[in-house]
């Protein structure tokens, strides 16, 4: 429609709902600049939201994976040291045994005894002393370190479980005499320093094996550890890919609309100006 009208200023309008959709668009980006996010709401990107904060979610679950697995790689340090200890004081009771099984040596028995009961006596300590976290590590209860996200929760493959067994001079199947337990705990020879050797030798075989196991447990969690900041950093990247803005087109549309915004309220001011041509037909 061409010609003179002051009733309906069209041109106006439409500069005035283009102006509109420069300034929404200007608002935006200046959002996405200020946050660094592509998405910042539902309505940017719907589906892409929900498939990044489900990545979000699975990261997070993941980064405390990590945590817990290092919480259990700690745990059994800590019980792979005491082992150690306690398998030295066997090495130590297994060469004072082997002393006392000579007959030159019967002299000093008393003094072998002595040391011996000091040393199962520390063995028991070590046992019940231990602990992580105020937890007790030779308590004999399974320990489940879960290693999943929210995309695995399955217990059989979401877990990696061990056990601390008690230790202790009896759990160790030390008997051969020894008297009483714990502070109280005492020993006598009286002949039996071979037999005596026996049981610390299969105690020493017992504690390298439990120390196997162990380490063999704290290498997975070790892999697990890898693996799962491999997968922490894969989803990371994915999840930057929906959710992130890419600063440089921002910078662009910065420009772009707020040159087009300037123009929209130039393009106003000019149409807002053809209704008073009209006033010329009057003089």
């Amino acid at each position: 429609m061409s010609g003179f009208s002051v009733v309906n200023n069209l041109p106006g309008i439409v500069a005035q709902q283009q102006g509109s959709v420069n300034q929404s668009n200007l608002q935006k980006t200046l959002y996405r600049l200020s946050s660094g996010l592509r998405v910042n709401r539902g309505g940017d990107d719907a589906a892409g939201l929900a498939i990044a904060d489900g990545l979000k979610g699975q990261i997070r679950t993941l980064q405390q994976s990590v945590r817990n697995a290092n919480d259990g790689i700690g745990f059994i340090q800590v019980a792979d040291s005491a082992l150690g200890q306690v398998s030295n004081l066997l090495i130590r009771a297994a060469t004072l045994l082997s002393q006392a099984a000579s007959d030159t040596n019967n002299a000093g028995e008393s003094s072998i005894e002595t040391e011996l009961a000091q040393i199962y006596q520390e063995i028991d300590r070590l046992g019940s002393a231990t602990k992580y976290n105020g937890v007790s590590i030779f308590s004999g209860t399974t320990i489940n370190i879960f290693v999943g996200d929210t995309q695995n929760l399955d217990t059989a493959t979401a877990q990696v479980s061990f056990t601390s067994d008690a230790l202790s001079v009896s759990g160790l199947n030390i008997s051969t005499g020894v008297i009483s337990s714990g502070a109280s705990l005492s020993v006598d020879i009286s002949g039996n320093a071979a037999s005596m050797l026996s049981e610390v030798q299969q105690a020493i075989d017992t504690i390298s094996n439990r120390r196997g196991n162990l380490g063999a447990k704290m290498n997975r969690l070790e892999n697990s550890v890898a693996i799962m900041q491999s997968q922490i950093e894969n989803l990371t990247a994915a999840e930057s890919q929906i959710r992130d803005a890419n600063m440089a087109e921002e910078v662009a549309n910065l420009t772009k609309y707020q040159i087009l915004s300037q123009v929209s309220l130039s393009a106003m001011a000019q149409a807002n100006a053809v209704p008073q041509g009209v006033l010329s037909l009057l003089q």
